[in-house]
């Protein structure tokens, strides 16, 4: 099994156990994963899902419109340094309401990894947060190679300046 697509699936504790067994017994031939639109799940379900993926050559995960928070984004990015060295796109797309301190907090443990593309489109960043996802983007100015910020409107010139600048020319 090389993709799994959880799309809209309403997972929740119950189907994060059951699909945890799944995801450990195929992660050394799993490179996709989606979760997109699962917004019903606890920081402690990701961390079952996730933690299950410890040492999986997964290249794509998708973490779009989950309404994620501080709390699950810490779970996340708890996980998300044993994929640093496969992992090469991360969807984040929709994420609203996610904290400064939790995009840095999620973001942290990539640093040193091969990802070379991030999509925040419509994640309703303003200055805290890309001030607070600059640093960890800095990180990754060896392999990022697309990084999609449409639909970020509130983003000051200072914020712009801020996040970018790590990235250099």
């Amino acid at each position: 099994l090389e993709e799994i697509n959880f799309r809209g699936c309403s997972l929740d504790q119950a189907k994060a156990t059951a699909i945890g067994a799944k995801l450990a017994a195929s992660k050394t031939s799993l490179s996709t994963v989606t979760f997109r639109r699962n917004s019903h799940l606890s920081a402690n379900d990701w961390d079952v899902l996730l933690g299950v993926l410890d040492g999986a050559a997964l290249e794509i995960i998708d973490f779009s419109a989950c309404d994620l928070d501080e709390e699950k984004a810490a779970a996340i990015g708890a996980n998300l340094p044993a994929l640093k060295d496969s992992l090469r796109k991360l969807d984040l797309e929709g994420n609203r309401d996610l904290p400064a301190a939790g995009w840095s907090t999620m973001l942290h443990g990539l640093g040193g990894g091969v990802l070379e593309e991030i999509n925040f489109r419509a994640c309703s960043l303003d200055e805290a947060k890309v001030t607070a996802i600059g640093p960890e983007l800095a990180l990754l100015k060896g392999c990022l190679r697309k990084l999609d910020l449409a639909g970020n409107g509130s983003i000051s010139s200072y914020g712009w300046s801020a996040m970018l600048h790590g990235l250099g020319g």
